[in-house]
């Protein structure tokens, strides 16, 4: 799959509708909106990871998708709650191994937030 261009720039106006994402209590909402505008922007793929690092062709596209990536690791994280900006990591380890920011934060919010019940407080608390 192919990047999209680097010059990919989000409607802040867009942005300013997706709620906040305070908790469990409004997960699925703030889940739903972002994967929809993420989509919609054609960098949906850098979360669901099926727009790899390792799959570039040369340095130029590693670093466009880096770019694109923390593109979209600020989308979301410009739409959490303050208190959950300490699971945001802004650096890759080795973008090989650790590939997606984006994705590493979108499966830390899923652990805490998209388990209901009992499993879910369990990993609220643990």
């Amino acid at each position: 799959m192919a990047l999209p261009t680097s010059k990919v720039k989000f409607d802040t106006n867009l942005i300013s509708h997706i709620p906040i994402l305070t908790g469990q209590d409004n997960y699925d909402v703030w889940r739903l909106q972002i994967q929809t505008t993420l989509s919609g922007y054609s960098v949906w793929e850098f979360v669901d990871s099926t727009l790899t690092y390792a799959a570039q062709a040369d340095a130029a596209d590693w670093l466009k998708w880096k770019l694109l990536d923390k593109r979209v690791l600020g989308l979301m994280a410009s739409t959490i709650n303050d208190s959950l900006l300490t699971h945001v990591n802004y650096e890759w380890t080795d973008p090989v191994v650790c590939p997606l920011i984006s994705k590493a934060l979108w499966d830390i919010l899923r652990g805490l937030f998209g388990t209901v019940g009992i499993p879910g407080q369990f990993n609220l608390f643990y």
